[in-house]
């Protein structure tokens, strides 16, 4: 996994070092951050190959958007895994949002028929 280096922003910008996990979660420093209401496809526990390989395009197209970039980081609590629950944007804008509109991700929603809806979208009916 490639290792960027990112500048950080929140009250004050710092180098810092940074892993794309997957389409939607990061790791800077050694805080996880999942972005905020969005869904990419799995990449570690897949329900198809289908959605590995999109999975696996999400992770890239999300390097490519931070890459080199001024990242700042828009908190907002943390998840049951205790990621930390953040909105990311570099100064091209929000990239959950640019992610969505590549068709890399969706929009995150809770619950099981949900759940089932994702499934249909990187799997298949």
């Amino acid at each position: 996994m490639p290792l960027l280096t990112i500048y950080v922003c929140a009250a004050v910008c710092t180098a810092e070092p940074l892993r794309v996990v997957d389409g939607d979660t990061l790791v800077v420093g050694r805080e996880t951050i999942r972005l905020l209401d969005v869904d990419a496809p799995e990449t570690f526990k897949h329900r198809c190959p289908a959605e590995l390989e999109a999975g696996r395009a999400a992770k890239v197209a999300l390097e490519a958007l931070i890459a080199g970039k001024r990242v700042t980081i828009e908190r907002h609590g943390t998840d049951r895994y205790r990621r930390t629950l953040a909105r990311v944007s570099t100064p091209a804008g929000d990239v959950g949002t640019a992610l969505m509109r590549q068709g890399y991700a969706i929009p995150w929603r809770p619950g099981p028929a949900e759940w089932r809806k994702r499934e249909r979208k990187w799997c298949g009916e």
